[in-house]
């Protein structure tokens, strides 16, 4: 029974190749879940994602740069349907409001089990968005998303107001 239509497709961006591996291998074992593609952070990631759009795509934000963030966003601007699950080793609340700028659904620490992961895709392809419940626990983030709220608001209302003004 190898219906690869109705599993959920993973793609897993990582510079780390034994992170990888060891993804894969978590993976290997689980019916409902298949590996699409494995891929390091690059140029090409964009394109294989086009390809062959995938259900959830882990990326890894343990790299050189912050372009993990950057790729996230990224792939929600092309893809608004597919689920970016972000995977780091020091989690902290600065990135994690970034993470949901990027409109990331999930931001995991990977001390993250197996079998929680796996719980976490599995929400993520029924539309769930785990990442809210990370801001019960860390009250600054939600704070800071809630300002940045106010002052869209406050902005368009100012512009609603002005708009309609002519030079004259």
């Amino acid at each position: 029974m190898n219906n690869s239509k109705n599993k959920i497709q993973v793609f897993i961006i990582s510079q780390q190749s034994l992170f990888l591996q060891a993804l894969e291998h978590s993976f290997s074992e689980t019916e409902d879940i298949t590996i699409i593609g494995t891929t390091n952070i690059n140029n090409e990631v964009l394109k294989a994602i086009d390809n062959l759009p995938p259900d959830v795509a882990l990326l890894d934000l343990d790299g050189p740069s912050e372009s993990g963030l950057e790729l996230a966003r990224k792939i929600k601007q092309r893809s608004p349907n597919i689920g970016v699950v972000l995977l780091t080793s020091n989690p902290d609340d600065n990135q994690l409001f970034l993470a949901l700028k990027a409109q990331a659904v999930a931001y995991l620490n990977k001390e993250v089990t197996a079998q929680q992961l796996i719980e976490i895709i599995r929400r993520v392809a029924k539309g769930e968005h785990p990442i809210n419940e990370s801001l019960t626990n860390r009250p600054k983030v939600a704070e800071h998303v809630l300002q940045q709220f106010q002052e869209l608001s406050s902005r368009s209302e100012a512009e609603a107001f002005i708009s309609p003004l002519t030079p004259r």
